[in-house]
């Protein structure tokens, strides 16, 4: 069933989806391949700073307050948006993507923590896995810009 969440979580992969989508293509003339690199560095801090507020607002809930994780989820929270505000400091484009993948599976491993701990549904969960899968393509399109300078010319 298609819900207001799955609506908004998958347009919210489009950011990760077309620069990768314009790096693999080749497509330079539009915009320079360092601009689409840093395109989806910026929306990936700004969506990891997005998730890590989740995790603070569940230690703000009463369910978080009923159970042990209010430490470890307030822990995290403030980590992960500090890791990505850093991501935007660092020159070094191929170090940001790497932590950036590190903070996004990081929210993973989070959030099937709190699948297993029955405080998140299934079906969200697998909406955060599919939208994870495109950030980390998005990614890694970007990190092989980085690292190779190019992804590939596969259109060209």
């Amino acid at each position: 069933m298609l819900t207001l969440r799955k609506i908004f979580t998958y347009a919210g992969v489009i950011p990760f989806i077309l620069p990768a989508l314009f790096l693999v293509a080749g497509k330079s003339e539009i915009y320079p391949p360092e601009l689409w690199v840093n395109v989806i560095i910026t929306y990936g801090a700004v969506i990891l700073s997005f998730l890590a507020g989740i995790y603070w607002g569940l230690t703000l809930s009463p369910i978080g307050h009923a159970t042990k994780i209010t430490r470890f989820f307030a822990f995290f929270s403030v980590v992960l948006s500090l890791t990505a505000w850093v991501c935007l400091l660092n020159r070094d484009n191929a170090l940001s993507l790497t932590i950036l993948m590190i903070g996004f599976l990081t929210c993973l491993w989070l959030d099937e923590y709190l699948r297993r701990s029955g405080l998140i549904d299934r079906d969200y969960f697998r909406m955060r896995l599919t939208a994870t899968i495109f950030a980390m393509l998005g990614f890694t399109a970007a990190l092989l810009q980085t690292i190779n300078g190019y992804v590939c010319n596969c259109f060209g």
